[in-house]
């Protein structure tokens, strides 16, 4: 093996494992994975549906000037699961979301 192969493979790389953090918001648990430079630039990343903080394991070390937060939301990861029966969805039934044509909300002004 050449010299510079040996100075590599012993060679200490850097870790860009994530940092697990906690925040107590209202009372519930939000938990989450930091990433980068603690005094950079406070940047959140935020997960789709059915995700979690993971989701950013490969592109969180390719910025590493930033202090990036990745939460993950209520019911996902670490963080505060809710109750079984708990609607967490802002239109959990269709008339939250599409008033029925007979309310005041759906009706027409004449």
């Amino acid at each position: 093996m050449s010299r510079t192969r040996e100075a590599a493979a012993t060679s200490v790389v850097p870790s860009h494992a994530p940092r697990e953090v906690a925040f107590q918001v209202f009372g519930r648990t939000m938990a989450g994975l930091q990433w980068g430079d603690p005094a950079g630039e406070p940047t959140f990343a935020l997960h789709g549906w059915l995700d979690n903080a993971n989701t950013f394991n490969r592109l969180a070390p390719r910025l590493p000037e930033l202090n990036l937060v990745a939460l993950d939301f209520a019911g996902h990861g670490r963080s505060y699961h809710y109750p079984v029966g708990t609607h967490t969805m802002v239109c959990s039934t269709s008339r939250t979301c599409w008033p029925s044509p007979t309310s005041s909300a759906g009706s027409a002004s004449t």
